[in-house]
């Protein structure tokens, strides 16, 4: 059995969308004769960002037998007072979390280095500092690293750098953990090549696919149903679990010529224009708007509801959209009751970012939550990973955000006439937890092979 020393701050008991991919690799990595380490951090800490989202529930996904380390992480909250807070976040490039346990890891990994004598480092990221903090430990140690990106980190723009510098300097963090890495693992073959186009000292054999995926079985022969509103006397619900990472203020950062900004607001630099409200639900709720404009009988049998935290733009866009009767936030709910909640759904939304002169380069992980449920995918998505996962996989309807006009016909004829899809079995079966786990496993042991 081969131990490696498995860094995933984001790790249960923590619910955060990151989490899940570490905790099932951690799942099955023994199949593959592989011993994950696991450093993370401490769960009874005073840490307000992870305790928020704290399921002691999902600690059952992993192996009774799984070790595991918990440094404890500091308090690493900025200062109360709002200029000093200012200040502080202007002049951040990485978050904090590496820097505010990197001690306490360093005094117990002597131990650890001694006990299990790991032969290797996986790291997940983000938080990228953890990168960091895994890049000065393989040096320290002379240990091979494996880095998994499963974000952009320079070239993710959800809001634009405070300044040229900040890029630069992101950009060279970014340099620094790739060149120490041994192999940069990431998720969608589109995010792979924005790292292969940023840093030219990568290539196909230290950059590797792994995309997330489902721990369920499939029944692949089972078609994907929605009957639609001629046959069915219900209320058709429209579900959409989880966050959208946009946010108003951001985008109009994004977007806001540099000489119509104020003060420090003008020196800000984004390397790549993403606009994140394709992202949120405004396209499909425009769509909405339209439809009920054309059919206003309708109106009554639609019911669209956001599983998460809602955030007050979210709120605003439905009611400017004149969709407040048709809308529900339920709030968040533990991983498990979701699952529950969501047998009554009929139709489920995916959305994706645009990127100017690009592609998305994100498959959403709810994406692989609805697919348990069997039924239709509504696709208000733009060109790349998530588009080109609903084609393949089959298991939805790609309907163009950019044209609404095609998309309150493409709409209407799904909400009236229903839908029938059968799953591409051979793609789907690609992306089992088993399988990515399995290809992780491979890479480890012909790294050190």
């Amino acid at each position: 059995m081969l131990n490696i020393l498995f860094v995933a701050i984001e790790f249960a008991p923590y619910q955060t969308t990151g989490a899940f991919r570490s905790m099932y690799f951690v799942k099955y990595l023994n199949r593959f004769n592989i011993n994950p380490i696991v450093l993370t951090v401490e769960p009874e800490e005073n840490n307000s960002e992870f305790n928020k989202i704290k399921n002691e529930e999902l600690n059952d996904i992993i192996p009774s037998n799984t070790v595991i380390y918990r440094p404890k992480l500091k308090d690493y909250s900025t200062s109360n007072n709002k200029y000093i807070q200012s200040i502080q976040m202007y002049f951040k490039v990485i978050d904090r979390y590496g820097k505010f346990w990197k001690q306490n890891v360093l005094n117990q990994l002597p131990e650890i280095i001694k006990k299990h004598k790991p032969k290797l480092i996986y790291v997940s990221c983000p938080p990228y500092s953890a990168g960091m903090l895994a890049a000065e430990i393989s040096k320290l140690y002379d240990l091979p690293l494996v880095v998994d990106m499963r974000d952009g980190w320079s070239k993710w723009c959800i809001t634009p750098y405070a300044s040229y510098i900040h890029y630069r300097l992101t950009l060279a963090l970014e340099q620094k953990l790739f060149k120490q890495a041994s192999k940069v693992i990431t998720v969608t073959k589109q995010l792979a090549n924005v790292f292969l186009e940023t840093h030219r000292f990568l290539n196909a054999t230290n950059t590797l696919v792994i995309p997330n995926g489902y721990d369920y079985e499939i029944d692949f022969e089972r078609k994907i149903c929605f009957p639609g509103l001629l046959n069915t006397n219900k209320v058709i619900s429209i579900s959409y679990i989880g966050s959208f990472y946009y946010e108003p203020s951001k985008r109009s950062d994004m977007y806001t010529p540099w000489y119509k900004k104020k003060g420090h607001k003008m020196l800000q630099y984004t390397p790549v224009k993403e606009d994140w409200l394709y992202r949120s639900p405004y396209f499909f709720l425009l769509t909405l708007n339209k439809l009920f404009e054309k059919t206003p009988a309708m109106r009554k049998s639609i019911k669209f509801t956001h599983y998460g935290h809602t955030p007050s733009w979210l709120n605003e866009m439905v009611e400017e959209l004149n969709l407040g009767d048709i809308f529900e936030a339920k709030g968040f709910y533990k991983y498990e009751d979701l699952k529950k909640e969501l047998n009554d759904t009929d139709l489920f939304l995916s959305t994706s970012m645009k990127v100017e002169n690009g592609e998305d380069y994100a498959i959403g992980s709810k994406t692989f939550d609805y697919i348990s449920y069997y039924k239709p995918i509504l696709g208000f998505v733009t060109k790349g990973a998530q588009a080109d996962f609903l084609k393949q996989s089959n298991t939805g309807i790609i309907i163009d955000p950019d044209n609404i006009e095609g998309a309150v016909m493409i709409l209407s004829n799904i909400l009236k006439n229903g839908l029938e899809l059968n799953l591409n079995s051979s793609y789907l079966k690609e992306f089992s937890r088993v399988k990515s786990t399995e290809k992780l496993a491979n890479h480890f042991h012909n790294l050190l092979n």
